[in-house]
């Protein structure tokens, strides 16, 4: 958390400095490609390794979340911002996020794996990195200096 603490902020002010699309590819790109691994570290007996896994995660949640508002709020028309961001919001949230532990529990017990659910993170980390590429246009916001 602490972390995190810090890289928000710096990937906000990234995001409104080099466009939100980058940074949210590098974290969508870093998850999907980084979760396996990172699981993998997590799942370990030595404190150390254990904590790189854990700040690899806590970078790209920073990297996404720092640039992930914005970008909701620039997708969503004025008119009807506060009701679509609502509604999209608790949509994903109840369809994934409510369902994310339950299918967690599910792979492992399926499998016997307990680094299964790395499979489905970074799978879901695809399915964002192509919709953010094939679909979200950048926008450009200039910080004043």
């Amino acid at each position: 958390m602490a972390l995190l603490l810090v890289l928000l902020p710096a990937a906000a002010w990234a995001s409104d400095r080099f466009g939100r699309k980058p940074v949210l590819v590098a974290g969508f790109g870093l998850l999907a490609l980084g979760a396996i691994p990172l699981f993998r570290l997590i799942h370990t007996a030595d404190p150390p390794t254990i904590f790189l896994g854990e700040a690899g995660f806590a970078l790209t949640i920073g990297l996404i979340s720092g640039g992930i508002v914005a970008t909701n709020v620039e997708l969503v028309p004025a008119e009807v911002r506060c009701t679509g961001l609502a509604f999209a919001y608790n949509a994903a949230v109840g369809c994934f996020g409510g369902s994310t532990p339950l299918i967690a529990a599910w792979l492992i017990d399926r499998t016997g794996n307990p680094l299964t659910p790395a499979y489905w993170i970074a799978a879901t980390a695809t399915v964002s990195l192509i919709t953010l590429v094939a679909f979200v246009r950048e926008f450009h916001f200039h910080m004043p200096r």
